[in-house]
C-alpha cells in the first residue's frame, strides 16, 4: 500500500517536493531498510520512528517545523527512536557534541540522560539541550529556569519556587504537580510531598 505522503500536499507543497521530504524518508529509511548502509547502525539495534510519524509525513513536519539551514535531524537520546519529545534540529556542531556522554547532565549529585530530566522537570527535551549546547547555560539554570510555556509559582513551607524546580527537588515530574494542583483535592503540600505511580515499563 502507498504511503500517503506520497500524493498528499503539505503546507501547499506536494510532500515530495516539500523540503523535508527527504530527511523524513532517509530517517525511514536508516530504520526499516535493510538495504540502507546506515541500518546497522539504527534499526539494526532497535531504534525505529514512532507511529505517527512513520505513517504520516505531514505529522512530522508539524511536530518538527521547519529545519534551519545547515541542521540535522538530531535525537537527544541516541538510544531512542524519532519521536517528537527525542527529536530536534541540531548543527554540524551540535550534533558533534550530543554525544552519548553528553546526553547526561548531573545537578544535585544526580547524574541522568536529558529525556529523565525533561521528565522530572516538565521541559522539552530539546530546550534542555538548546540551552546547555547552544546557550552554554549552566546545569543549574537549564533545569530550574522555566519555559515560558511553564511558569506556575508554588509557595511550600515558606519558599516560593517554580514548578519545575520543586519537580527536581522533590523528585515527581512537573506534569504530576501540575495536574495535582488542577485538581481542587490536591493542596500544594500534597502535590509536592505524595509520592508519585511510576508506570512500569
Amino acid at each position: 500500500m502507498k504511503n500517503d505522503a506520497r500524493t498528499k500536499y503539505v503546507e501547499g507543497v506536494k510532500s515530495k517536493s516539500h523540503h523535508l521530504y527527504k530527511t523524513w524518508d532517509a530517517m525511514k529509511g536508516r530504520c526499516y531498510r535493510k538495504s540502507d548502509p546506515s541500518y546497522p547502525r539504527y534499526g539494526g539495534r532497535g531504534i525505529t520512528v514512532c507511529r505517527r510519524w512513520r505513517n504520516s509525513f505531514s505529522s512530522f513536519v508539524q511536530d518538527m517545523g521547519a529545519k534551519p539551514d545547515g541542521f540535522q535531524l538530531e535525537r537527544m537520546d541516541n538510544d531512542k527512536g524519532y519521536f517528537p519529545e527525542n527529536c530536534c534540529w541540531a548543527s554540524r556542531s551540535e550534533q558533534a557534541r550530543n554525544r552519548r556522554s553528553n546526553n547526561l547532565l548531573t545537578f544535585k549529585g544526580e547524574t541522568r540522560p536529558i529525556i529523565e530530566w525533561a521528565e522530572i522537570t516538565g521541559l522539552n527535551p530539546s530546550t534542555i539541550s538548546i540551552r546547555t549546547n547552544r546557550l552554554g547555560w549552566s546545569v543549574e539554570k537549564t533545569l530550574t529556569t522555566p519555559s515560558r510555556s511553564g511558569g506556575i509559582m508554588l509557595t511550600y513551607k515558606g519558599e516560593t519556587r517554580p514548578i519545575s524546580e520543586w519537580a527536581i527537588l522533590q523528585g515527581i515530574s512537573a506534569e504530576t504537580i501540575y495536574q495535582r494542583i488542577k485538581n481542587p483535592g490536591w493542596s500544594v503540600s500534597d502535590a509536592l510531598t505524595k509520592p508519585s505511580k511510576r508506570k512500569s515499563v
